[in-house]
């Protein structure tokens, strides 16, 4: 089974989302400067800051069903 980069898929959704991160930044409480460092340079998030963008983004955390 291929572990799932969960950085990966919120790059995804924020790209997907179409927000400036700006715009993510003052809906989710995430500070700028992290969420530059997550989209640009690389920055593993925090859970905290993981689930404050989930929110933003209309995702949900789950935990992943064997095989898949």
């Amino acid at each position: 089974m291929k572990p799932i980069d969960l950085r990966e898929q919120l790059l995804k959704a924020i790209r997907a989302s179409g927000k400036s991160m700006f715009a993510l930044s003052r809906e989710s409480g995430v500070g700028y400067a992290s969420l530059h460092g997550l989209v640009r340079g690389g920055n593993n998030p925090s859970i905290a800051t993981v689930t404050k963008l989930a929110n933003v983004l209309d995702l949900e955390l789950a935990k992943r069903r064997k095989g898949s």
